[in-house]
C-alpha cells in the first residue's frame, strides 16, 4: 500500500514490495503468480478506503440534514458522498490511480456478476433485494464506489428520480464525472490548477444535476 501510496501502479512492484516487507521474493511469487496479481490485492485495499471514506461522509451528512426538507436532505447526501471521493482522490492520488488500474479478472469479480454479492452488494445497474427505492436493503458498510452510490441514489420514501433520469442514469452520470474530474485533476492538464476552487465547483455541478432530478 505504501508504495501505491507513494507512486501509484508504477510503482508497486512485486521485487520492491518483497525488499520492504522483508518477504522473499520467492515467498512472494507463492502468494502472487505476477505483478498483475499483486496490483489488482492492493487495488482492492485502496478502493476499500476509498469507499470507506465515502461512508464516512454519508454518515455524516446523514445527521447534519436529518432535519432539512426531504429534497435537500437527499441531496445533500449524495453530494457528501461525491466530495469523499473527490477529496480521497485529491488527498491520495497515489491510491485513487491504483483504484482505477485494475485488471480485467479484478473487474468482472468486483464490478461484475459475481463479485459485488461477496462484498455484500448487487450486480452493477441492479437494485438491491428491497429494491432501488428501499435504502434500508443496502449493505450497512458497502465496499465499492458504485455500491456506495447505488445506496445514496436509493432516495427515501415520497421522492423518485425523473422519468427521464432513471437511478441508472444518475448513477452512470455520477461514476463517470467523479472519474473524469479525479484524473483530470491528478494525472491531467487540470493537475497545476487550483484543486479546491475545481472541486468547489464541480461540487456545484453535481448538486444543481442532483436536486433537479428529485421529484415529490
Amino acid at each position: 500500500m505504501e508504495l501505491a501510496r507513494s507512486g501509484g501502479s508504477d510503482a508497486v512492484v512485486l521485487r520492491q514490495a518483497t525488499r520492504l516487507t522483508g518477504v522473499s521474493p520467492n515467498a512472494a511469487y507463492r502468494h502472487f503468480a505476477n505483478r498483475e496479481e499483486l496490483l489488482d490485492e492492493v487495488a482492492v485495499a485502496a478502493t476499500r478506503r476509498l469507499a470507506g471514506a465515502m461512508n464516512e461522509a454519508v454518515l455524516r451528512a446523514r445527521a447534519e440534514f436529518s432535519d432539512d426538507e426531504p429534497v435537500r436532505r437527499a441531496t445533500e447526501v449524495i453530494v457528501a458522498a461525491c466530495r469523499a471521493c473527490i477529496r480521497f482522490a485529491l488527498d491520495e492520488p497515489g491510491w485513487y490511480e491504483v483504484c482505477c488500474a485494475r485488471s480485467d479478472d479484478s473487474v468482472r469479480a468486483y464490478f461484475g456478476d459475481a463479485g459485488p454479492r461477496d462484498l455484500g452488494g448487487w450486480p452493477l445497474g441492479q437494485a438491491g433485494p428491497g429494491g432501488v427505492s428501499d435504502s434500508a436493503a443496502w449493505p450497512a458498510h458497502p465496499a465499492t464506489v458504485p455500491e456506495v452510490l447505488r445506496s445514496v441514489i436509493a432516495l427515501p420514501e415520497g421522492l423518485t428520480w425523473s422519468p427521464e433520469t432513471k437511478p441508472e442514469g444518475i448513477e452512470l452520470a455520477l461514476r463517470s464525472t467523479l472519474y473524469g474530474f479525479c484524473l483530470l485533476a491528478t494525472t491531467g492538464t487540470m493537475r497545476l490548477g487550483d484543486h479546491d476552487q475545481q472541486a468547489g465547483r464541480m461540487i456545484s455541478v453535481i448538486r444543481a444535476m442532483v436536486s433537479g432530478a428529485i421529484r415529490r
